[in-house]
């Protein structure tokens, strides 16, 4: 069975525009001075031309120049000014500042970040216009690439091709209206929360009460069982996030020039939290299936333009990739993979962190357990039984790899328990406490946590509830 998700335009998290503006120009470092450049007839002006040239300006005075335009830039983009933006840009590359070898790798990323957020909040039709600037600027091809966040050069060219080569004015209302609007999507939540009472944190406490969760007994130390709903931010494909989960839960399916991406579970937190890591992006599909005595399985479904996904479409290729993330992006990349492989518990007073590999996957293995290692400092085994393999590490290691990580998880149980782990480290919670609520987060083998997705998504998601009244998707 088939249900549509989005048919009321329930989208939480989709992307949202951040442009704006200013007036401020560009600057010269090693220009000739903007005044007393004609001839000089007067004698004040002939003694002025016999004094020394103005020094030219240090390495310190270079970045905060530097510095002052990518703060005028970051004004007109929160203005929503993109020429304003695009031309300082230039002003910024023109003078060198993109270029981490002179100016420092600091000021160089955050231009590459100014080039990024342009991208981001340009819409189909603005993208023809952003891409064929961004050519056209005197950097790179290789810094360009890592400024839209596209890794792969295949993309990267399917990116040009697509939005300065095939571009076709005449279909670009089309393309637009292939996507829900951003504000109309405001308005419809709007309409939901006033209309009929509803909004997601109401979901999720449904959720948490479903499974057995004291939601109480949490809040009386100060730990929000739905913050996990704040932290789903990565509204964009390029989001280094995608990447982890598609390392682990998300699947890929190519269709002609589009991309099916897939996410299936029959565990019960996973029914909310699948649904809601798609609608960053689109309003999920969902078909429910069920084969013999087992419990019915969810699967969500978005479909993206095939030059939308920035990544290999290959897992052994997109596992490589992580290599050559940066610092901030492979903590996001992390950070997914425990939301989907991964598990954190406290036994024998001892924080654990597991990820869970299957029996042939060496070589993942191997890269992470590398990058876990030179990034974080984190000592770290591999114990193989029941043909899977766990990645694991203990102690201060794990704690913190799970601090770095921390304002990414999004999985809520994963979430839960490192917030109460760490409320306990913090003595905030006395032990025989820390148990109980520990306790709470457990797996049980006939647990509804379990095997209750279907049962999870009826009584919580926000489709199935106006007016206080249940509405149950059945299937044929």
């Amino acid at each position: 069975m088939w249900v549509n998700l989005g048919s009321i335009g329930a989208l939480m998290m989709h992307r949202s525009r951040c442009f704006v503006t200013s007036a401020m120009g560009g600057f010269k470092i090693n220009g000739p001075p903007r005044v007393g450049k004609g001839p000089m007839e007067s004698e004040e002006s002939l003694r002025s031309s016999n004094k020394a040239s103005q020094p030219q300006p240090t390495q310190a005075g270079r970045i905060g120049l530097c510095q002052e335009t990518i703060k005028e830039a970051r004004r007109c983009l929160v203005n929503g000014d993109k020429q304003c933006t695009m031309k300082l840009i230039e002003e910024l590359v023109k003078n060198q500042c993109h270029d981490g070898r002179l100016i420092g790798r600091e000021v160089a990323d955050e231009v590459r970040d100014l080039v990024h957020r342009l991208w981001l909040g340009s819409d189909y039709v603005e993208n023809h216009e952003v891409m064929t600037w961004l050519m056209d600027l005197n950097a790179s091809k290789k810094w360009k690439m890592k400024a839209i966040k596209v890794y792969d050069p295949r993309a990267f060219n399917n990116y040009v091709r697509r939005c300065v080569t095939e571009w076709d004015p005449a279909n670009s209302q089309v393309i637009q209206n292939t996507f829900v609007r951003v504000s109309n999507v405001i308005a419809i939540e709007e309409l939901l929360r006033r209309e009929f009472k509803w909004d997601e944190w109401v979901m999720c406490r449904r959720l948490w009460r479903f499974v057995g969760v004291d939601i109480n007994a949490f809040e009386k130390y100060g730990i929000d069982l739905c913050e996990w709903l704040s932290k789903l931010t990565a509204n964009t494909l390029t989001d280094a996030r995608w990447l982890g989960w598609f390392l682990t839960d998300l699947s890929l399916r190519v269709w002609k020039r589009y991309l099916e991406l897939n996410l299936s579970t029959t565990n019960g937190i996973s029914a909310i939290h699948f649904l809601m890591v798609l609608r960053q992006i689109k309003a999920p599909i969902l078909i429910i299936t069920r084969d013999g005595r087992k419990a019915p399985s969810l699967k969500y479904r978005i479909t993206v333009p095939k030059t939308a996904w920035v990544w290999p479409i290959s897992k052994a290729e997109a596992v490589e990739l992580l290599r050559d993330l940066n610092r901030a992006d492979l903590v996001k990349a992390i950070a997914a993979v425990v939301d989907g492989d991964g598990s954190v518990e406290y036994h024998d007073w001892t924080t654990a962190l597991s990820i869970t590999f299957g029996r042939y996957d060496n070589y993942e293995v191997n890269v992470i357990q590398e990058l876990l290692q030179q990034q974080f400092g984190a000592e770290t085994s591999v114990k193989r039984s029941d043909g899977k393999m766990d990645l694991k590490c203990y102690g201060d290691d794990a704690m913190y790899i799970l601090s770095e990580i921390l304002p990414y998880i999004t999985h809520p149980l994963k979430l839960l328990r490192v917030e109460l782990i760490l409320a306990y480290h913090g003595k905030r919670i006395r032990h025989k406490e820390f148990e109980r609520l520990y306790n709470m987060t457990k797996y049980e083998q006939r647990d509804v946590k379990r095997n209750h997705a279907l049962e999870v998504v009826t009584q919580a998601a926000p489709q199935t509830h106006t007016h206080g009244q249940n509405y149950v998707i059945k299937t044929p």
